[in-house]
């Protein structure tokens, strides 16, 4: 565990009152590894998560986070519907392999095939009996063989290329295998008229398909966060009440993780919510808190989460230690949870559970030292909503800057939208915010952003001599920047 300067033993510190000091390195910078453990059961390739807050993350933003390798929770002001919706958008996003392609059946009208052209952007289709994405494949259609304006009342049937003219592959099953983008790259190349290759399985049913413009980005997106059949993958806040009909349908559209979205998350309704998520949807991954300290650190490794969000009263936008007087300093909020997994873990000999420090990132020192505190990731709300896939409305600022605004999920606006729930006032008639909301400006994309924080990561990190997050947690030294009173 990392080694706290005695100085500091006792106080309660933020990230400002604390530095890293450097170490011996031996090794280049590239040889640095920011692969992190979001959960027991996840692991991403950077460690950056975007906080479920609904002027942060929606599916724009999670599809980007994800390409980049970090990981996303979409907020819950939203209906069960809506949030199930844009979970889907995420996991059927184009990273390789599209597993629910838009099909048409031979049935249909040229002229639906361009209105369905026009809306998505996609101008190739494979063809099935039934028109649904997983029926029997009977064909394609590619804008060479129909010309919009001649054809506009022809059924698909008469124009598409049948199956016994295309080619196409068979899997077993429907798992991905490791290497099928390069074997598509392979067969694309050798046939160069290719721009699309179906997937079918034994009985012949549309498994999924590659595109030329999938694989380069594939290729573009080397550190883009997968699942098991290469869909991107993605989290759903889920409020601590009414949980029942948007568990079900988040799972049904593909979520890999849930964070049980409230401010204290040291109450018996937690254990209630996570025996009922872990008997009804085993290997669900789950995220809970907020936590900050050893006690709700330990009650809801009890309970079996699967991982610990930490901070109260730390973000940027969050007020609840000012006006409620509750909280701690995210410095030490960060060591004394994280400590407490890594404690408990030792003493009944089981695997750690890991620990994600939320709130009050600004800067790539401030991961850096997040982590070397113990945690494992760095959610952050402020930083990702001034990001251009951001969902916050947009205004126009002095001079003419681009500027979000970004609120809090305690503010006034965002609790009659919905985020009451995250502080058990969903039944409330009387709330007291405690958050606010603001005008951030717009600085550039998610992949921009990522980029930046990665990469002075990775220069703190080697200054520090260690390689890897986990070297990151066990071997820093944590000593005092400034006095405070």
């Amino acid at each position: 565990m990392v080694e706290l300067n005695p100085a500091l033993q006792g106080r309660e510190f933020g990230y400002d009152d604390v530095l890293v000091l450097p170490g011996y390195s031996d090794f280049p910078i590239e040889d640095i590894d920011l692969t992190a453990k979001l959960t027991r059961g996840i692991s991403i390739n950077l460690p950056f998560v975007s906080s479920p807050m609904d002027t942060v993350t929606e599916h724009r933003l999670a599809i980007a986070n994800g390409l980049e390798g970090g990981f996303s929770f979409i907020h819950y002001n939203l209906t069960p519907e809506e949030q199930a919706e844009q979970i889907r958008k995420v996991k059927s996003h184009v990273t390789g392999f599209v597993r629910d392609p838009i099909t048409l059946s031979p049935n249909q009208k040229i002229s639906e095939l361009i209105g369905i052209r026009d809306e998505s952007g996609f101008d190739s289709f494979p063809i099935t009996k039934d028109g649904k994405p997983d029926g029997v494949l009977v064909g394609l259609m590619t804008p060479g063989y129909y010309d919009a304006k001649d054809d506009y009342n022809k059924p698909v049937s008469e124009l598409m290329i049948p199956t016994e003219k295309l080619r196409y592959e068979t899997m077993q099953g429907r798992k991905i295998p490791k290497d099928i983008i390069g074997r598509a790259s392979e067969t694309m190349r050798a046939h160069r008229h290719i721009a699309m290759l179906p997937y079918v399985d034994g009985r012949g049913k549309l498994v999924g398909i590659i595109t030329r413009r999938d694989i380069e980005r594939s290729r573009r997106y080397p550190n883009a966060v997968k699942d098991s059949e290469g869909r991107l993958l993605v989290g759903a806040a889920i409020k601590p009440k009414y949980y029942e009909e948007r568990l079900e349908m988040v799972v049904k559209a593909g979520v890999d993780a849930i964070v049980m979205d409230t401010s204290d998350g040291h109450g018996e309704f937690m254990t209630e919510i996570i025996h009922f998520v872990k008997e009804r949807y085993e290997g669900l991954q789950i995220v809970a808190g907020n936590v900050v300290t050893k006690e709700a650190t330990e009650f809801l490794i009890e309970a079996g989460v699967d991982a610990l969000r930490v901070g109260l009263g730390s973000g940027s936008a969050c007020t609840t230690s000012q006006t409620m007087g509750i909280g701690r300093l995210q410095g030490s909020a960060v060591y004394e949870c994280a400590k407490a997994a890594r404690e408990y873990a030792k003493k009944n000999k089981k695997e750690e559970v890991p620990t994600i420090a939320d709130g009050d990132i600004h800067t790539p020192g401030d991961v850096l030292k997040a982590l070397a505190l113990g945690a494992t990731t760095a959610m952050m709300g402020g930083l990702y909503a001034r990001t251009e896939e951001s969902p916050g409305e947009r205004v126009t600022g002095a001079g003419g800057q681009e500027l979000a605004v970004y609120r809090g999920m305690g503010s006034e606006d965002a609790m009659k939208s919905g985020g009451a729930a995250r502080y058990g006032l969903e039944d409330s008639q009387e709330r007291v915010p405690e958050g606010i909301k603001m005008e951030v400006p717009i600085t550039g994309s998610v992949s921009k952003l990522v980029g930046t924080l990665a990469q002075g990561l990775k220069q703190g990190m080697i200054k520090a001599g260690v390689r890897t997050i986990e070297e990151l947690n066990e071997k820093a030294r944590i000593v005092e920047a400034r006095y405070t009173e």
